[in-house]
């Protein structure tokens, strides 16, 4: 989302698999203005989103298609993909297909596209959404500050380069960033996301609430009251991942990787045939509501025709 651009610490250090082909990190940047006497590097400290209403909300999931993104979207991302394999590039030519422009280092593959709602209203123009897929997380030979992380360890030193506005003395493209959603190890039955990080546990409250909000109205399968992904009270320890270069330079972070990690991680068992299709629909639509409200994006409530005179 982009306006205008205490416990132990868990090493993840594994080869590339199916659950971590999920690791995409959405991230909210801010254009440069000052409201209210508050200066732009801290507006997102007062970010506050709307809630959308159930009619709001059934018209957004509607066009919910999971077999289509599934074909389409996630397939082709589910091969053997080191680096500079075959694989890797056919990788980064899907990728591409997502963005309007793209930045590709040996270490690195950036995405970079500001996402619209064509059928939403009340839309933050000073917000965009951004996805950013890394590569290079792992360790060539063990796991180190500079053997690890190396695609988004290179992100995250070129934005810190990067004047924003361009020209500014100050800051930089990190101070734009609203909020760094990282998402990992996401596919496997009933994921339980743990709270890492108190500077962000407003919005992992606000997926719980999403997810009760949908739960209740019927828009999650396989949903029993017994299952809840989003526990903001449950307090887990740090795990080495992406967002590590951000959270270093200051920028707020949600991270959202299941613990326990999937039973299947690190075993040729982590493969297609392994994802379960009814929790990323689940989490597809929760993420959905999410970034509405975060952008204050309210999707178009088709007429109902029983109103019609």
């Amino acid at each position: 989302m982009c306006k205008g651009a205490t416990a132990s610490v868990a090493d993840r250090s594994h080869a590339a698999s199916t659950m971590s082909l999920f690791h995409t990190v959405a991230v909210c940047v801010t254009l440069i203005h000052y409201t209210n006497g508050i200066p732009w590097t801290e507006e997102k400290l007062y970010h506050t989103a709307v809630t959308l209403t159930q009619d709001e909300i059934r018209a957004a999931l509607s066009h919910t298609d999971v077999e289509q993104m599934w074909q389409r979207d996630l397939r082709p991302l589910l091969v053997t993909r080191y680096p500079g394999s075959a694989g890797s590039q056919a990788v980064q030519d899907v990728t591409e297909l997502l963005s309007a422009g793209r930045t590709v280092t040996s270490s690195v593959t950036e995405i970079s596209q500001g996402t619209c709602f064509p059928h939403s209203t009340s839309l933050n123009s000073n917000l965009t959404l951004q996805l950013l897929f890394f590569d290079g997380e792992e360790a060539l030979f063990q796991w180190t500050a500079t053997d690890s992380l190396y695609g988004s360890r290179h992100l995250a030193q070129k934005m810190e380069a990067t004047a924003h506005p361009p020209g500014a003395a100050d800051t930089n493209q990190l101070h734009g960033i609203d909020l760094f959603v990282l998402l990992d190890l996401i596919g496997a039955p009933s994921p339980r996301f743990g709270n890492q990080f108190p500077s962000t546990t407003a919005w992992l409250s606000r997926l719980q609430h999403i997810e009760t909000r949908l739960h209740s109205m019927s828009q999650l399968v396989d949903h029993p009251n017994s299952v809840q992904y989003f526990w903001p009270n449950h307090h887990v320890g740090h795990v080495l991942d992406d967002h590590i270069p951000f959270l270093n330079r200051g920028v707020r972070v949600l991270h959202l990787i299941p613990s326990p990690f999937p039973s299947v991680w690190h075993t040729f068992d982590d493969n297609e045939q392994n994802l379960d299709r009814s929790t990323i629909e689940n989490l597809n639509k929760i993420l959905q509501v999410f970034v509405l409200e975060y952008l204050s994006a309210r999707p178009t409530v088709p007429p109902n025709p029983q109103n019609s005179p």
